[in-house]
């Protein structure tokens, strides 16, 4: 197990296989936290952050696999939290989130396959991607998507906070992943899946 560690801007050669990266950011302003060069294969990246301002947190280029990604976020401030260019095949994300605003939380162009979205939130307010009304308790959702092209990825209405989010996703591009019709809570509460 191979682990680097860096207070600033982390860029890896090509060919460089790194089985994990952990990049712990202190209070300075960061425009690229971490870029990965074409064929650098990487099985983890942990993404630790703290009050800084970063304007692009991670940036994955073509042909770079990463196997999973989990960028935990505390109370910063952040404009761009994950965007993954073209054939960059992911297989899971995991992006819990905290007190933060985030502004886009997650971007993934054509040809991008992700298997599955695991996005815990606390009690932030999301603009994209995620979008969390005030109150009355959804437990869990598990929404499996074929290779549809959806509209609009989670939307709640009012009074509905959601602990975890779990969705696997094919091979298709997705402008927006769920939406949520005007159900009670008890319809999608629960650790039992939900499947459209």
């Amino acid at each position: 197990m191979c682990t680097l560690r860096t207070p600033s801007l982390l860029t890896l050669p090509t060919a460089a296989p790194v089985m994990s990266l952990r990049v712990p950011v202190g209070k300075s302003r960061i425009q690229s936290l971490l870029t990965l060069p074409t064929a650098a294969p990487v099985m983890s990246l942990r993404v630790p952050v703290g009050k800084s301002r970063i304007q692009s947190l991670l940036t994955l280029p073509t042909a770079a696999p990463v196997m999973s990604l989990r960028v935990p976020v505390g109370k910063s401030r952040i404009q761009s939290l994950l965007t993954l260019p073209t054939a960059a095949p992911v297989k899971s994300l995991r992006v819990p989130v905290g007190k933060s605003r985030i502004q886009s939380l997650l971007t993934l162009p054509t040809a991008a396959p992700v298997k599955s979205l695991r996005v815990p939130v606390g009690k932030s307010r999301i603009q994209s991607l995620l979008t969390l009304p005030t109150a009355a308790p959804v437990k869990s959702l598990r929404v499996p998507v074929g290779k549809s092209r959806i509209q609009s990825l989670l939307t709640l209405l009012t009074a509905a906070p959601v602990k975890s989010l779990r969705v696997p996703v094919g091979k298709s591009r997705i402008q927006s992943l769920l939406t949520l019709p005007n159900h009670s809570p008890s319809d999608v509460s629960g650790s039992a899946p939900t499947t459209w």
